[in-house]
């Protein structure tokens, strides 16, 4: 074997005895409030359809940014921050579904995380229902903005 030969051998043969470490890809955080809602949602083993409008449309003005089917519910999710406000249509539809008994709750990520870990675990549906509804009058009291 001549020199060359041996070197690329010895090559090999190192790469071979080297620890193989995997590096799981980063995924950057989502930007939008609704993306990052919807990841925690899908995180959870939900199903996500995002109604999100980011140009005007003809669609319904109020319709939430997301619906979230569970084992037990399907949820309508108004996506916003700790800041934002609902205008007068969003507040209207939500208000309209929960008379209907329909889910419905609103807020951030965060908020997304325990309402949903509270009607997968089945715990008490009852409550869990009335605790979305508390995050839909919760960001109601910080006012109407208005309509884009």
């Amino acid at each position: 074997m001549n020199r060359a030969a041996a070197g690329r051998a010895a090559n090999v043969a190192a790469r071979c005895e080297a620890p193989a470490v995997i590096v799981p890809p980063v995924r950057p955080e989502p930007k939008s409030a609704g993306a990052r809602v919807s990841a925690v949602a899908r995180e959870l083993g939900c199903v996500v359809h995002s109604l999100e409008q980011r140009r005007r449309t003809t669609i319904a003005l109020g319709l939430p940014d997301l619906i979230i089917w569970t084992p037990h519910v399907s949820l309508w999710f108004e996506c916003k921050s700790p800041t934002d406000k609902l205008t007068p249509p969003q507040l209207a539809f939500l208000t309209g579904e929960h008379e209907r008994g329909a889910w419905c709750a609103c807020g951030d990520a965060g908020e997304a995380r325990t309402l949903l870990g509270m009607i997968l675990r089945d715990i008490d549906l009852v409550n869990a229902r009335a605790l979305c509804w508390t995050t839909v009058t919760k960001v109601a009291a910080r006012g109407s903005r208005k309509e884009t």
